[in-house]
């Protein structure tokens, strides 16, 4: 789960089938929580550490993130709740938030906060996959 975040595969690919499988709902979204956890950290590393020179050069003449940039100065927390509600892959929510100002602790709160909840609907859909005799080991018992 947590290299499927650093490279950018759709993440439901892996919660709906884990959801169809899973034998707790709960203990199912808090591990794919904390790996999903984990390919955060490194995706901020990733990006502020080695991305960050390069992208920083294209990434300065466009107006948004530049309003990105000044705004997450100003509302950090706020810009990262919001960003990571947006309807947008994974892929450049993780990625976009360590090229502007943002803290790491800011990252790292808002992906606890919304993270679990995007787990648990795709969970949640996968563990439902009996009502239509996806899973023949539920749709038996």
């Amino acid at each position: 789960m947590a290299i499927t975040t650093i490279i950018g595969v759709p993440q439901s690919f892996i919660w709906v089938p884990l959801g169809c499988l899973m034998t707790s709902f709960w203990f199912t979204v808090i591990v794919i929580s904390i790996a999903q956890l984990i390919g955060e950290v490194f995706c901020f590393l990733i990006a502020r550490h080695l991305l960050k020179q390069y992208f920083i050069a294209f990434l300065q003449d466009l107006k948004y993130y530049n309003a990105l940039n000044k705004t997450s100065k100003d509302q950090p927390f706020t810009i990262c709740i919001l960003i990571r509600c947006c309807y947008m892959p994974g892929f450049i929510k993780s990625y976009i938030l360590p090229l502007s100002s943002i803290e790491f602790w800011h990252y790292i709160v808002s992906a606890l906060i919304i993270g679990p909840l995007y787990i648990a609907w795709g969970v949640f859909i996968g563990s439902q996959c009996h009502l239509l005799g996806l899973n023949d080991s539920k749709s038996k018992n």
